[in-house]
């Protein structure tokens, strides 16, 4: 597990992986804090992780076939770009200045949903190019072991943001994550 932890290339698309995933964390505890603040319903902020879920179990089939198309490398810094936009379109649309439409907040979550099923792949395929085959199992690892950290950490620390930030301070927070995750993308080869 040390070699990996001196492997560049690996480095590199563990932080921009970690930093994209948290962002999109963040970001979902965020509106599903603000969905129920405005509308102090239930279904309403469960809303929120199905209109997340659901474009990703529809497009996962085929998202990876389309993926394969393509440079790996450009569809994660592609979507790390979309997911920026859409957060940025919300914040500049209203959503975090005013009451944002249910549909609006819905729509920006779905399109969070479908760049992310086009990311997955793409990340998951481009790690056999950048390591050795006797590293991939320990490698895939310590990438669900970081997946899974994300997501405590992310909840945890989502709900304390959204507690002490305002939401613009708290979507430009989340904005930067995700133009810092294509950055880094950009270093892999």
């Amino acid at each position: 597990m040390n070699d990996l932890w001196r492997h560049r290339k690996f480095l590199l698309l563990l932080s921009s992986h970690a930093l994209g995933r948290l962002a999109e964390t963040l970001f979902t505890v965020g509106l599903m804090v603000d969905v129920f603040r405005k509308t102090g319903s239930a279904l309403g902020t469960a809303a929120v992780l199905l209109a997340g879920l659901l474009p990703s179990f529809l497009l996962s089939p085929i998202a990876g076939a389309l993926v394969d198309r393509y440079c790996r490398r450009q569809t994660m810094l592609v979507s790390h770009l979309v997911r920026a936009l859409l957060v940025l379109g919300l914040w500049v649309t209203g959503g975090w200045v005013w009451p944002p439409s249910l549909i609006l907040v819905y729509g920006v979550v779905a399109g969070l949903g479908a760049a992310g099923a086009f990311y997955e792949p793409a990340r998951l395929a481009i790690l056999p190019g950048l390591l050795d085959k006797g590293q991939l199992v320990r490698a895939n690892s310590l990438v669900a072991v970081a997946n899974q950290t994300i997501l405590a950490l992310g909840y945890i620390l989502g709900g304390f943001l959204t507690l002490h930030l305002s939401l613009q301070a708290f979507a430009t927070l989340v904005w930067c994550g995700y133009l810092s995750a294509a950055a880094i993308t950009l270093l892999l080869p």
